[in-house]
């Protein structure tokens, strides 16, 4: 058998299997975990009738147990009631999750909830400088949890002090934690408690 005629054929098989795993398929939404996690049942292609659970790329709303996480769960399902919704899968976070993005009725929803004020861009994955761009907007604007009369707290600063304290729903800041703002850039950075006060040409927001 001449093996190098099957190079070819093997090729456009794992191009054809590639296309097919981030092309942007029809599906149903099941389920609403939180701001950036949904459950979604494929509705046509290889994926027919599997319900999966999904992130959306790119964006980090707030944890359900944050201040907000309830509201950003909610905005993500009022975008929900279009009956064309599809999804185009990206890749897999380093959890193995699959992340893509979802499209209603043809609108980017994952930057719909930056744009509307309940999730950050994840610069992890994303560098979109036009999703930035939102998320800057929805800030200046004061636009959906940026409406709180003080800062809130990244997802991912949350998740990091979880074990150590609990974090009721309306406790927007996380404890022991002090915040300091860049008086040029506005530019945030978080530090221990056990800082006594933020570097110069910094501003605390709390401590």
């Amino acid at each position: 058998m001449n093996y190098f005629k099957l190079i070819p054929m093997i090729l456009f098989m794992l191009i054809l299997s590639v296309t097919n795993l981030f092309s942007m398929e029809k599906v149903i939404v099941v389920n609403v975990h939180d701001g950036d996690t949904i459950s979604i049942k494929y509705l046509e292609g290889e994926r027919k009738g599997r319900v999966e659970k999904v992130k959306l790329f790119g964006i980090d709303a707030p944890e359900l147990d944050q201040a907000y996480g309830f509201n950003a769960k909610q905005h993500l399902a009022t975008h929900l009631r279009s009956i064309d919704i599809k999804f185009k899968m990206r890749s897999k976070n380093l959890d193995s999750q699959p992340e893509g993005i979802l499209y209603a009725d043809g609108i980017n929803i994952n930057n719909k909830m930056i744009e509307n004020g309940y999730a950050w861009q994840n610069k992890r994955y994303s560098t979109d400088t036009e999703v930035n761009d939102m998320y800057l907007y929805a800030r200046n604007k004061k636009i959906g949890l940026w409406n709180d009369t003080q800062e809130p707290i990244p997802p991912w600063v949350f998740r990091s002090y979880e074990g150590k304290s609990k974090h009721p729903a309306i406790n927007t800041y996380v404890p022991d934690l002090i915040i300091c703002r860049d008086d040029i850039t506005s530019e945030l950075t978080y530090y221990s408690i056990d800082k006594v006060s933020c570097p110069k040409g910094t501003k605390a927001l709390i401590r």
